[in-house]
């Protein structure tokens, strides 16, 4: 009988133990940090879009162009946890409408601010990683 009650505690560990894994497994998936942003090739207006700084990217639909025009990234200090903490970045860009190319400045802080004097977009900054990841939102004005 002991080896019977042994061995089921066993079995009961290791399917506890599976279990856990996957869970484990799972939650990492689910989680944008651990599985990082899903860059696109293509801008698409109205849709939330993960980009590198840089990079041209064609506009879908137009023969119109964005790009973030200097390598930037989230590095603001978090300060002691007993502080409030106020920053702005800035994000320089260049849109191209109908071949003229415009540029614009995204402010990305506690208000945000753009700069931005194209006829046709309204540009936002909506995301910036520590890894400088960009998430940009276009749309039509």
């Amino acid at each position: 009988m002991n080896k019977k009650i042994i061995l089921l505690i066993t079995l009961l560990i290791t399917v506890l133990l599976v279990l856990t894994i996957i869970i484990i497994n799972i939650n990492k998936k689910e989680d944008p940090e651990v599985t990082g942003p899903n860059y696109v090739d293509l801008i698409t207006p109205k849709e939330y879009n993960w980009i590198h700084s840089l990079t041209k990217y064609d506009i879908k639909g137009t023969n119109d162009t964005f790009e973030i025009t200097k390598a930037v990234k989230f590095d603001v200090d978090s300060g002691d946890g007993n502080t409030t903490v106020s920053f702005a970045i800035e994000i320089p860009y260049t849109i191209t409408v109908d071949g003229t190319e415009y540029n614009g400045v995204y402010i990305l802080g506690d208000i945000a601010e753009n700069e931005q004097y194209n006829p046709k977009y309204n540009v936002e900054v909506t995301n910036l990683t520590s890894d400088g990841a960009i998430e940009v939102y276009i749309e039509y004005k």
